[in-house]
């Protein structure tokens, strides 16, 4: 599995996880909706102010979702 598909199935288990649709994770991230979409398709992989967003919302490491998305 490749990085960007690790990232792609974190942020869907995110979504799922919160019960969101990808524009209201993109409002919570402060980025737009194409960026979710695209990570989410494994041809973007996110920033890291994106992942330290995203671990803060979620209030876990990215290792720890990584593992939970699995």
């Amino acid at each position: 599995m490749t990085t960007n598909q690790a990232s792609a199935r974190i942020f869907r288990y995110v979504r799922n996880f919160r019960k969101l649709n990808q524009k209201q994770l993109a409002v919570k991230l402060r980025v737009n909706q194409s960026t979710i979409s695209k990570v989410e398709q494994a041809k973007h992989f996110p920033s890291p102010i994106v992942l330290k967003r995203l671990e803060e919302y979620m209030n876990t490491s990215f290792a720890d979702l990584a593992r939970l998305a699995r």
